[in-house]
């Protein structure tokens, strides 16, 4: 009856303190954010991949994609492990 439901209701209460109590907060620095993708950013671009995107007619010019640049980065992020053999 009633009992089990009041039951239910504080489990699961208690349930979603824990979980608010787990998140662990963390804070970015800026610089050191931008630190990091620098590196990736260097890293990645020394793959073929980044070679391939350097050596386009349009690479740092206005009417390249940005996204373009990007994709050597986020390959690498999401192939940590893959080679350029």
């Amino acid at each position: 009856g009633k009992s089990g439901r009041g039951d239910l209701l504080s489990t699961l209460n208690d349930d979603d303190s824990k979980k608010k109590k787990e998140k662990i907060s963390r804070t970015y620095v800026k610089s050191d954010q931008e630190q990091l993708l620098n590196d990736l950013a260097a890293k990645s671009a020394e793959t073929i991949i980044g070679r391939a995107v350097a050596s386009s007619p349009e690479y740092n010019s206005p009417d390249m994609d940005p996204f373009w640049q990007l994709l050597p980065s986020l390959i690498s992020t999401k192939f940590p492990t893959a080679s350029d053999a």
